[in-house]
């Protein structure tokens, strides 16, 4: 396994790992993906102990100054999606990268 895992390649992975049919692989994998979904476009966070955290942060508004022009410009508040490894989960990472 390596490279990019698009949805299809995902969900055969798994269908493959744990022996599910092509139907059982689909649902499965998409009903955890839009519960995913669904907390975080209600702003929940999803806190998965030894793996991570997602969640829905938000930026206020701010001004800035472009550093070569100095001219001054607004930056909208805004939403983004933040993850944060937990330290087993990156540990685990870190040392199948060496």
């Amino acid at each position: 396994m390596g490279g990019t895992l698009n949805y299809t390649d995902f969900r055969n992975y798994f269908r493959e790992k744990y022996g599910l049919t092509h139907n059982e692989s689909k649902e499965i994998c998409d009903m955890v993906l839009e519960t995913i979904k669904e907390c975080l476009i209600l702003n929940d966070t999803i806190d998965i102990q030894g793996f991570g955290r997602m969640e829905s942060k938000f930026y206020q508004a701010s001004r800035r100054k472009h550093p070569v022009t100095k001219k001054m410009y607004d930056i909208p508040a805004k939403y983004k999606l933040k993850f944060t490894t937990y330290k087993p989960f990156k540990d685990q990472w870190e040392d199948s990268k060496k």
